[in-house]
């Protein structure tokens, strides 16, 4: 099971990925403006950030970028091991 979980919060496990930004998978883009965030691009809203990050990242694994791909890869035979896998990042549950 993979569960996405707050980075903050969370009891850290052998079976943690963090996803936020500054790593391989984290959403470069942020509608956030109170605030220095790692993001390299701004949007509007917060769902600009998320449809910009769906294409962004579909994109990525059309061009077979190494870096995101290996990534996912890494995901995905911990999560076929049948452990529980947590996606961990600082915006959940936002």
């Amino acid at each position: 099971m993979i569960t996405v979980v707050n980075r903050k919060t969370h009891i850290p496990t052998l079976h943690d990925f963090f996803v936020g930004r500054g790593s391989p998978l984290g959403n470069p883009f942020t509608s956030i403006d109170y605030m220095i965030t790692k993001a390299q691009f701004k949007v509007n809203t917060k769902h600009d950030s998320i449809k910009n990050y769906v294409e962004y990242i579909d994109e990525k694994i059309k061009a077979k970028d190494k870096v995101i791909c290996d990534e996912l890869n890494r995901i995905w035979v911990a999560a076929k091991s049948k452990k529980n896998i947590y996606l961990c990042c600082y915006c959940v549950p936002k």
